[in-house]
């Protein structure tokens, strides 16, 4: 542990008396770190300065919390060209200004609700300035497309090797705007044939082709996010029986 870091190398936070986590995070040009997860158990984004301080001119105190239901967090979020911040997580596609308020040039009041992909996983954002949102739990891969307006404008489901128990966690725009959604698939009542699952998407949302990889774990395998390589390649990060797995996969 790095002791310089709030002189023991570790810091709890307790920003309400709910629920409070981070679920994805990420290190800004300035070099305050931007998360979001829940605050009181309901959709939340934060801000922090380097020394991991709640950055006071962000939001309110540190902090913006979005007003849906209990148990709708934020799990994933991407940074526009104007310094918006995009956050979804449950049903919800949430756009928050540079300062962490709500945007409400967003879909009139900041947030649109995705009753396609429903369980909202990871977001990123197309060369054309368009989202992509993709998710879903034990059911297909679903991935919709929005405008930055607040508009969906496409959907794509693909059920990957025919057992109807997808999982996806990822979704990455390619500059030749080819589209990757990334999961694991598997049988949705037995959880079994569960394996590492890409789908490769041409800009329309057309289908080009789809890899798997299997461990050989049964049912016990999960992919829970990726990560893209400098030199185009990409990780699948999980787990497959209770150990770590990664996989990797050629752009």
């Amino acid at each position: 542990l790095d002791k310089s870091f709030d002189s023991d190398g570790k810091q709890k936070f307790e920003l309400t008396n709910g629920v409070d986590y981070i679920h994805d995070m990420q290190v800004l040009d300035d070099r305050k770190i931007l998360a979001v997860g829940a605050i009181n158990n309901r959709f939340g984004i934060m801000r922090f300065n380097a020394n991991m301080t709640l950055d006071a001119t962000f939001g309110t105190s540190g902090r913006t919390q979005a007003s849906f239901s209990e148990g709708v967090h934020a799990r994933s979020f991407a940074i526009d060209s104007l310094g918006r911040i995009i956050a979804v997580g449950g049903d919800k596609i949430v756009r928050f200004t540079a300062d962490g308020a709500l945007d409400t040039t967003f879909s009139d009041d900041g947030w649109a609700t995705d009753d396609y992909v429903v369980q909202c996983h990871s977001i990123t954002i197309e060369a054309d300035g368009n989202y992509l949102v993709a998710g879903r739990d034990n059911h297909h891969f679903r991935l919709s497309r929005w405008s930055p307006d607040g508009s969906r404008t496409a959907t794509y489901e693909r059920d990957v090797n025919n057992y109807d128990g997808d999982y996806a966690r990822s979704v990455i725009s390619k500059d030749d705007g080819d589209v990757f959604i990334l999961g694991v698939s598997g049988d949705n009542y037995s959880h079994r044939n569960r394996r590492h699952a890409v789908v490769r998407l041409h800009r329309d949302l057309v289908f080009e082709a789809e890899y798997t990889y299997d461990f050989g774990a049964g049912g016990n395998e999960l992919v829970h996010s990726s990560l893209s390589l400098p030199d185009g390649k990409f990780l699948l990060i999980g787990y497959s029986d209770s150990n770590l797995a990664v996989s990797r996969y050629l752009s």
